[in-house]
């Protein structure tokens, strides 16, 4: 396994709280303490940004101190936006509605 696997994977991990801490990482990547907290923290940057195309990011929860991963999607879409245009959206309601 790579190191990008095995972000993934100890990121991924179920349990509570879901996710791993700092220590978790750093065993699982066999780096030391206080050295290797600057080069876990400069893969999880790269691993962000491989993963934004795909929907993806990296979330810290501050109450349990893990990070996880989650969706980037936002949270705060409002009913005005939709992914379809007003005419399509429009046609579609109509046959919906006839059918």
């Amino acid at each position: 396994m790579n190191e990008y696997a095995i972000l993934i994977r100890m990121l991924t991990r179920t349990g509570n709280p879901i996710g791993a801490g700092i220590p978790d990482l750093l065993d699982a990547l066999g780096l030391p303490e206080e050295a290797g907290r600057h080069v876990l923290f400069q893969k999880m940057g790269a691993l962000q940004h491989q993963l934004r195309p795909i929907g993806l990011e990296v979330r810290h929860n501050p109450l349990d101190h893990v990070f996880y991963l989650d969706t980037a999607a936002k949270t705060e879409d409002s009913l005005e936006e939709t992914p379809l245009p007003d005419r399509l959206a429009a046609t579609l309601l109509v046959i919906i509605t006839l059918a």
